[in-house]
């Protein structure tokens, strides 16, 4: 079985890249929204579309991963709660604040402008870590132990590859680009399906944790990622081709089926490749994981006033991703050592037992002067 601390290291680091990885494609975003209007420098959407494939299903998968590991050492109780004020919470507090003329404009009646910015994935989660609790108890046995098939081992997990692909047909456009909601009435249905799909997936593999053992092999990471690039460039060419544009035909079918073949083969090799190079614990890779959910929070907030300043009078797209990239994380960190890691919010960020400012400390050291 993989060794608890190994396995936590791992995924420390597999969370970091993903965090860093997200802050890139952000960077590129003035250039993929205009992409209709005007076509976007390959290397551009080259980056995007390389990061965006599988970065979404990957956190996805470690939510459930990490839900699950939290399921198991706390009760229902205490899961909801922690689940509550560190994924609800923050997002209760904080988008009205980045938005806060759209939420005016909201409470007065209309909601048209007021969107969940890149925090739907939280709104997501809110939702998924529901239905563990809720719908659990109720799955019977062998529905569990029929789905525990694709656990069995390596290669029996990409049997869910089909059932992934009809996820992406009702989640996806061009079987890449994730339907995600843009205004904060709207519910995607299809790419909450599809979210939800890696999310059990994640879940179901903390409970079948010997599986991860199998993918640290050096051949089976290069081969996974070798082949999830080969579907990729394939998929890319014949979208290409077709000059993106596609109807609802076998064509269609067939790229989703590689698209979402890509997505599996890259999260699982990424994921065996951090479990094999991070053994032992790192302070590096501790504090990234530390800053990771404030980053997420706050590099959109940062990044977005620069690159459409960038964009608009004209930088080139080499200085406009990798300022705002730089600018994103530095910002990030700044506010969050200001304002969040040695006050009681950083408890909805890292956790009571992980925060600086607890009240018991507060209170020993009181007691202690006198």
């Amino acid at each position: 079985m993989v060794d608890a601390l190994e396995r936590i290291n791992g995924l420390d680091l597999l969370r970091t890249l993903a965090m860093l990885l997200g802050v890139a494609l952000h960077a590129t975003l003035p250039y993929m929204l205009a992409a209709e209007a005007i076509a976007p420098p390959e290397w551009v959407f080259l980056l995007f579309v390389s990061i965006h494939t599988w970065r979404m299903p990957l956190f996805f998968m470690l939510a459930g991963f990490f839900g699950a590991m939290s399921l198991r050492r706390k009760t229902i109780a205490s899961f909801c709660w922690d689940r509550f004020y560190r994924i609800t919470l923050p997002l209760l507090l904080f988008l009205p604040i980045f938005q806060m003329q759209q939420f005016v404009k909201g409470l007065n009646g209309d909601w048209s402008d007021t969107s969940l910015l890149h925090l739907w994935f939280l709104f997501y989660l809110s939702i998924f870590y529901i239905m563990p609790v809720t719908l659990g108890q109720c799955v019977p046995n062998r529905v569990a132990e029929c789905f525990d098939f694709f656990f069995r081992s390596r290669v029996h997990i990409f049997a869910l590859i089909p059932f992934l692909t009809v996820a992406s047909v009702l989640g996806r456009d061009l079987a890449i680009f994730g339907r995600v909601p843009e205004n904060i009435t709207e519910f995607e249905l299809g790419h909450f399906v599809y979210g939800f799909c890696f999310f059990v997936m994640g879940w179901r593999l903390f409970l079948h944790r010997k599986l991860l053992q199998t993918f640290t092999s050096l051949r089976f990471v290069c081969f996974s990622l070798l082949t999830a690039l080969l579907f990729l460039i394939s998929v890319l060419i014949v979208l290409s081709i077709l000059e993106f544009q596609i109807n609802n035909g076998w064509t269609f079918w067939v790229l989703n089926f590689l698209s979402v073949s890509a997505t599996l083969l890259t999260c699982i090799g990424f994921w065996g490749l951090c479990h094999r190079i991070m053994i032992k614990p790192s302070p590096i890779v501790d504090f990234a994981v530390e800053i990771s959910y404030p980053i997420y929070y706050f590099h959109l907030i940062i990044m977005l006033p620069l690159l459409y300043y960038f964009f608009d009078n004209g930088w080139a797209p080499q200085a406009t991703v990798s300022i705002s990239f730089v600018f994103g994380l530095f910002g990030s960190l700044v506010i969050y050592l200001i304002f969040i890691r040695y006050t009681p919010l950083n408890w909805m960020f890292n956790g009571y037992k992980n925060s600086w400012c607890q009240t018991a400390k507060f209170t020993f050291r009181f007691n202690k002067k006198n």
